[in-house]
């Protein structure tokens, strides 16, 4: 399951990947543009 919180609103909650690993590498991708990430947090959840 996967929650996204964006500028402080959740814009995804608990939403369920099909065909994702359960476990696994995490990455942060950018598409030619700079970005900068702050803030970043990754828990497990039960």
């Amino acid at each position: 399951e996967l929650t996204v919180v964006l500028n402080g609103q959740t814009v995804l909650d608990h939403a369920r990947l099909p065909g994702v690993a359960a476990r696994g590498p995490i990455a942060l991708q950018r598409h030619g543009a700079p970005i900068e990430f702050a803030n970043v947090f990754i828990r497990e959840i039960e």
